[in-house]
């Protein structure tokens, strides 16, 4: 299986995809947030989270619609043959000036997808 590594920062990379193009889940794990993605106080679509099994990541996939149907609790799998579609490129072209643009012929959108250590949230 993946290995997932994450030394004191996060890793990120930029998949460049056209707007609307559909996004399936790059781990199999569980769904840990679903959060309206703001920018200048309006939503660009979601940044959605998924805790890899036995791992101390999160695997954080943003600049997406997603999917109506995606709850957090939800299993998803990256697996040929039972991949979970958790929906489409946003199109953040009227919003921000993307770096990527520099390297494509197009607005340069894309799917942000980020590893992080999974950080126990204290309880008061």
């Amino acid at each position: 299986g993946p290995s997932y590594y994450v030394d004191g920062g996060t890793g990120s990379v930029d998949v460049g995809a056209a707007a609307g193009t559909a996004v399936w889940s790059p781990v199999d794990g569980v769904v840990v947030s679903v959060v309206p993605n703001v920018i200048d106080g309006k939503r660009w679509g979601d940044v959605i989270s998924i805790q890899p099994q036995d791992t101390g990541v999160v695997v954080v996939v943003s600049q997406v619609d997603a999917d109506p149907d995606l709850r957090v609790g939800d299993h998803v799998a990256a697996k040929q043959g039972a991949r979970t579609r958790l929906g489409t490129v946003q199109d953040l072209a009227p919003v921000l000036d993307q770096a990527l643009s520099r390297y494509t012929q197009d607005a340069g959108n894309h799917v942000h997808l980020e590893v992080r250590p999974n950080l126990p949230l204290a309880v008061p």
